[in-house]
């Protein structure tokens, strides 16, 4: 260590009065006066212990390379899985593979019936049984330090969300990034893995329960940049919850709109007790998605963000445009939360979700 501090030093004497220009004093102000109001804004954040963020505000953009990663969706169920799994190890397992619900079942089979029965009729099945299991793969990014600099902003973006709304149930996440041939089958519970998107896996499989006879077909199907996966056995009232951070899509808002219903996983698993999908969906996209959009104003801010608020509004318009059914509140709720205060509209969710959804319906 002390041999790099004399030779730092010894280059300093030596090469930078050589290049002491004017437009090299002039940088190095605007640098420092940068610099210093990054700790300002930290500090009138409530961020302190946050060195990680005051060097980010510094603007070395190499620290926002994560927001420029490649998109690797993958929609044709041609695909072959086998190589996903494979190749290089850079799809990694996440969680155990379970059987999907009747509607989504229905959805993906339709992907492959005409395959199937054509080969039902010409092999004489009597009695066709068809059921639909699912698993995620995370894509690992293959630019480790890019990776690392998307966890950072993960790390800052949480620590952040819990000073803005400090009733916000903890979620105890902890962020990993993905490597090569990690396998988190089953040791995924509250983690936060950092790569560059989530893929669901679906396995149509098939039986004759009358000859007996059984196949399967695989399916690669892309998912969003992110997701949350929540899962409470109530019969061994066991916990498998786990968020797949990716970041080939709407990477500032991701920590928000993923932690946010992760640490409300208590309160919307009350509501599925007494509401259909439907309703609960949009009940916890609007409070969900309506806090990450206004967080993400801030701390594109904060952190001074390149192009921050222009891709907010791209995103959240992409999103909305989307899904329109289940977002359909989420621009009332930003509107009501804008006007209102972030806290107050999450205290109202968490003592009555319904009370949350009369107010923003009139905002």
């Amino acid at each position: 260590m002390g041999k790099k501090k004399n030779n730092k030093k010894k280059k300093n004497n030596i090469v930078e009065p050589l290049q002491e220009t004017p437009e090299k004093i002039d940088h190095r102000r605007r640098k420092l006066l940068k610099y210093g109001l990054g700790s300002l804004l930290l500090i009138a954040a409530g961020g302190t212990g946050l060195p990680i963020l005051a060097r980010m505000v510094q603007g070395e953009e190499d620290k926002w390379d994560f927001m420029h990663a490649p998109n690797m969706s993958c929609n044709d169920p041609r695909y072959d899985i086998k190589y996903a799994r494979d190749h290089k190890g850079l799809y990694v397992p996440v969680g155990e593979p379970y059987k999907v619900p009747p509607a989504e079942a229905e959805q993906e089979f339709a992907r492959v019936r005409e395959k199937v029965m054509t080969r039902a009729r010409e092999e004489n099945w009597k009695d066709l049984t068809i059921t639909v299991w699912r698993q995620n793969f995370a894509r690992v990014d293959d630019r480790p330090g890019r990776a690392k600099h998307f966890k950072k902003y993960l790390e800052i973006a949480a620590n952040f969300l819990y000073t803005r709304l400090p009733n916000l149930p903890k979620t105890g996440i902890d962020f990993v990034v993905l490597k090569p041939g990690d396998d988190f089958t089953k040791n995924a519970n509250c983690k936060g893995l950092v790569g560059l998107m989530n893929h669901k896996v679906y396995t149509v499989a098939c039986e004759d329960k009358i000859t007996g006879k059984y196949a399967e077909a695989e399916l690669y199907h892309n998912d969003q940049g992110s997701f949350t996966h929540q899962n409470h056995d109530l019969r061994t009232n066991k916990y498998d919850n786990w968020i797949v951070f990716g970041s080939a899509a709407a990477v500032i808002q991701a920590p928000f709109s993923e932690l946010i219903p992760y640490a409300l996983l208590m309160q919307n698993t009350r509501l599925t007790e007494e509401r259909e999908y439907q309703t609960i969906s949009v009940m916890v996209e609007a409070i969900s998605e309506g806090l990450s959009y206004l967080l993400s104003e801030q701390i594109v801010d904060m952190l001074n963000i390149p192009n921050g608020r222009n891709i907010l509004k791209q995103d959240l318009e992409s999103m909305l445009n989307n899904r329109p059914q289940i977002y359909s509140q989420v621009r009332n709720s930003i509107n009501w939360l804008r006007q209102n205060g972030m806290q107050k509209g999450l205290d109202i969710y968490l003592k009555n979700p319904d009370r949350f959804m009369q107010k923003i319906k009139n905002a």
